[in-house]
């Protein structure tokens, strides 16, 4: 759980406990982009910007940004991955006036 009382913070739906194997990768897909003591899911989760599809929180100490969600689901309750839920659909079009 994230020192904020977590596990994700608004906007964000919990994957799993762990993270993904692609964090780990040459080429990775995720950063880390805070490491600190008592670090907030809400606080991690404002780091994810456009390009964000997922974050992870390490024992409340490591952030990590993700662009991209591939490879292995690596269980582990020290790490919680949160994701970007689906866009909503694009909203349906009128229907054509065929009364003319």
């Amino acid at each position: 759980v994230a020192a904020d009382g977590g596990p994700c913070a608004h906007g964000l739906a919990h994957l799993f406990d762990g993270y993904k194997s692609c964090a780990l990768d040459q080429v990775p897909c995720a950063r880390k982009v805070i490491d600190a003591h008592e670090v907030g899911m809400a606080e991690c989760a404002s780091k994810c910007d456009r390009t964000c599809v997922a974050v992870s929180l390490f024992e409340s100490r490591e952030c990590w940004v993700y662009t991209a969600l591939k490879g292995q689901d690596i269980g582990d309750e020290r790490s919680i991955l949160c994701g970007r839920g689906a866009p909503p659909p694009p909203p349906t079009p009128p229907a054509p006036d065929t009364q003319a």
